[in-house]
């Protein structure tokens, strides 16, 4: 059960907006409540364009990165693109370095391997990547902004280092050749900046820029087109806010994926089962990305790379089969530590704390984030998962909850730690074992300042109730405009009052709820996602639910997706 609140809004601009926008009032309440009230930002929101998108040589450290891969491509240079094994770094690494070869550039990537060398520009990670390329340039993506021992040892090498990256930067940046990254921009306020591989997009929208405005472009130069479909998969799956160009770039990255016309990403959506034509944000989310990171995770994130490299046909398929085989792996290895997990935190807890932090040898230290992102859904509070090896070095993954920062948190029990980073809401750390003990203290404590007397039962937040009327397909029309769904842009919760079902709610694939509801003499069918368990009660229901298009059955109709539902209410 969940704790229902109805967004409000004054309904004089939800008005204004439908008649300015010739949308439904429905619609135009959920642009209003989402503070989109102007005509002309709800058309771009609605209809964005790649037109829209801001100046490249606007990031700080975009013009000296763009002189370095001038004059690297000029001087024949070796390049590295250096990124990271999850899917932003993933993509992020695949379009720069698909990018460099197309203009003729001596370029090779490399991912650093997550459980020997951990995440991103380490100094273990380096000194192999030179071992191995000789490189003259290093690119990074997705990573590489607090790298300052990296960065210092690659310059004592000779090698010019171009840092892209979009994660917070601490007191110390890396003292690289060109460093880009939005967080060192100045201004205030809200701001939304893209995942790493958007920050890569930028850079190679940059080079193309500056050899446009020197005269040096070439017939044969990259469409930046093709590359969207590497820009949404990354977007999409590194979780950061959908608005702004986050919102364009997804969007029309999207489009892209549908045409499936990179072989690699075709092989994955097969194995995925995945119609590339009807592909949607849950599915790059949930199909797409878990396989890409799987390799990363488990094994050699270079066969996902590979994979959005490749070809030939015959040998995508291969790639895309071992990314397939390597998630089944991961999910066994999740819940088995995710059953261990919740059987320690439910031995010791007295139900006052306001985080968790689970710690164990043997665990793989590839699965804990997805471990701790369980471990919030299932608690209500920030969590922490330390897979501790051999030597006694724990690495920890923390997943956190709206209104607590923490990385703040991290960096204010920093004493206690190895190293961290990360975002508000998602970081990693090291720590010795013999300090997990004073780190969980010291985390509690600062979470009891911030979190105190917050509500832990999960918030539904309802855009607007809805009559029978109102759910035609114009609405759906407007749904569709709105899409991509995702962080910073969920796709929108109705409420309708007094609904009956027909007949009764049924169990389909042992974990989901489907029935018949009834309102207004329409009839809908609903589907409530892992909502097999719950008790469907008698007589009049309300519902707070999704809109989505379906096509079961061979036909085309307006579907309900459950989020929760409960005996109808006088209020």
């Amino acid at each position: 059960m969940k704790r229902w609140v109805t967004l409000t809004c004054p309904e004089e601009a939800v008005a204004q907006l439908a008649g300015a926008c010739a949308i439904p009032k429905a619609a135009a309440r959920v642009l209003t409540v989402r503070g989109i009230v102007d005509p002309e930002e709800a058309r771009r929101f609605l209809a964005p364009r790649l037109r829209e998108l801001a100046d490249p040589f606007a990031l700080p450290g975009m013009d000296a990165a763009v002189e370095v891969v001038r004059k690297g491509l000029r001087d024949g240079k070796r390049f590295v693109v250096f990124g990271d094994y999850d899917v932003d770094g993933v993509t992020a690494t695949a379009l720069l370095t698909e990018f460099l070869r197309r203009l003729g550039a001596h370029v090779a990537p490399f991912l650093p391997d997550r459980v020997e060398e951990g995440y991103g520009l380490g100094r273990t990670a380096l000194d192999r990547c030179c071992q191995i390329l000789d490189p003259e340039i290093i690119i990074s993506v997705d990573c590489g902004t607090n790298s300052v021992e990296a960065v210092e040892a690659a310059r004592a090498r000779g090698i010019v280092m171009v840092i892209t990256d979009h994660h917070e930067p601490a007191a110390r940046v890396a003292p690289a050749d060109a460093l880009i990254n939005p967080h060192l921009a100045p201004g205030g306020g809200e701001r939304v900046f893209p995942a790493g591989v958007g920050i890569a997009f930028k850079l190679a929208h940059g080079v193309l820029k500056d050899r446009r405005r020197r005269g040096e472009a070439a017939e044969n130069d990259p469409d930046l087109r093709e590359y969207m479909d590497l820009v949404a998969l990354g977007t999409l799956c590194d979780m950061v806010p959908l608005r702004g160009e986050n919102r364009i770039m997804s969007r029309f990255g999207l489009n892209v994926l549908r045409s499936a016309a990179r072989p690699g990403l075709r092989a994955l959506m097969d194995v995925s089962g995945c119609s590339p034509g009807s592909l949607d944000g849950y599915a790059v989310v949930f199909r797409l990305g878990p396989r890409i990171n799987a390799a990363g995770r488990l094994g050699d994130a270079q066969r996902a790379l590979d994979l959005l490299l490749e070809e030939d046909e015959l040998r995508a398929r291969d790639l895309a089969a071992e990314l397939d085989q390597a998630n089944r792996q991961r999910q066994s290895v999740e819940l088995k530590i995710y059953r261990e997990a919740r059987a320690a935190l439910d031995a010791e807890m007295t139900g006052e704390e306001e985080v968790v932090v689970a710690a164990s040898k043997g665990w793989h230290p590839g699965v804990i984030g997805i471990v701790a992102s369980r471990l919030v859904a299932h608690y209500g509070r920030p969590a922490v998962v330390i897979a501790l090896d051999e030597e006694g070095i724990g690495r920890g993954s923390a997943r956190s909850v709206e209104g607590f920062d923490i990385v703040a948190a991290l960096e204010a029990c920093g004493r206690l730690l190895i190293k961290y980073g990360g975002h508000e809401m998602a970081a990693g750390l090291e720590i010795a074992a013999d300090e997990i003990d004073g780190f969980r203290n010291c985390l509690e404590g600062i979470a009891r300042d911030v979190l105190a007397g917050r509500e832990r039962m999960p918030l539904l937040e309802v855009d607007a109730w809805l009559s029978a009327d109102d759910i035609d397909w114009d609405l759906m029309k407007v749904i569709e405009a709105m899409r991509p769904f995702g962080v910073g842009n969920r796709a929108p919760n109705w409420g309708m009052r007094g609904v009956r079902v027909a007949g009764r709610p049924r169990v389909v694939g042992r974990e989901h709820l489907t029935m018949d509801i009834l309102a207004g003499g329409y009839s809908w069918r609903a589907i409530g996602f892992r909502m097999a368990d719950r008790e469907v009660p008698d007589g009049e229901l309300d519902i707070v639910f999704s809109l989505s298009e379906s096509h079961y059955g061979g036909g085309r109709s307006i579907e309900f997706v459950l989020k929760d539902i409960r005996a109808a209410s006088l209020d």
